[in-house]
């Protein structure tokens, strides 16, 4: 019996030894968990940096994408003003080429590739004031409300071309064009024998072709050249193109001159 409770001593002595120190056993414990708490921590903390992050990036996307469509609807703009600027220098141009030729266009009916010169003249003046009338319109919509300088301008020179194009359509539609080429012919037949409508033959002879040309004068080609005379200072820089500038000049439109429209 001694012998047995001796041994289980030894025994008891031999395990205390082996036992792990309890400082180890509390680190064993609490240090996985220490670590999952800063691991958790660190991930909480990065996911509102994610978070945050995206949403500077959907933010700076949103603002990218206003600066597109912003640069876009000026380039939209500006192709809307540049068609407005070339439909009136086309205009321009057709009344231009004729000013001081009235009568000498509203000489010559001869038929050419299907047409006259007076048909092409009163169709061409037709094409302009109908296309610069479009032009005032979309120029109505697409202006700022403070460009009335703008809006007079084109008022006004389409108010001209209105009035030009009454009175070239009744100067030719009434037929009195036609009967005054049509008597500068008979006199200048009659008087210097070259045969009706031979036009090549007129134009060689200068004294003949210079009085059937003040034949074909009259005071509703004048009152037409006039009112060229009128319209044609209009397309002037100061009074036109300089309204346009604004609105043309992509570093204006841009806002990069630092100057007021």
């Amino acid at each position: 019996m001694e012998i047995t409770f001796q041994g289980l001593d030894q025994l008891i002595q031999v395990i205390s030894r082996a036992s792990t120190p309890m400082w180890i056993t509390i680190i064993g414990v609490f240090v996985p968990i220490l670590i999952s708490i800063i691991i958790f921590l660190q991930s909480l903390t990065q996911n509102r940096k994610n978070i945050q992050l995206q949403k500077q990036i959907e933010q700076n996307n949103e603002e990218l994408q206003k600066k597109l469509s912003e640069h876009e609807e000026r380039i939209q703009m500006r192709s809307e003003f540049l068609k407005i600027y070339d439909d009136f220098c086309s205009a321009q141009s057709v009344i231009s080429s004729v000013y001081g030729q009235i009568h000498i266009v509203f000489s010559n009916f001869t038929v050419v590739n299907s047409t006259t010169a007076p048909l092409k003249l009163v169709s061409d003046i037709n094409n302009a004031t109908s296309t610069i009338c479009q032009s005032v319109n979309k120029a109505r919509i697409v202006l700022p409300s403070y460009d009335e300088g703008s809006r007079k301008i084109l008022d006004n020179i389409y108010k001209k071309f209105f009035e030009l194009q009454n009175k070239v359509n009744n100067y030719y539609n009434s037929g009195y064009a036609y009967s005054v080429s049509e008597n500068a012919w008979n006199y200048v037949t009659s008087s210097y024998g070259i045969v009706k409508y031979d036009y090549y033959t007129l134009i060689r002879n200068s004294v003949a072709y210079d009085y059937f040309l003040n034949l074909c004068i009259n005071n509703l080609t004048n009152e037409i050249e006039v009112i060229i005379k009128d319209t044609l200072p209009l397309f002037d820089y100061d009074k036109f193109d300089r309204y346009f500038e604004p609105y043309l000049q992509m570093g204006r439109l841009e806002g990069k001159d630092g100057g007021n429209q």
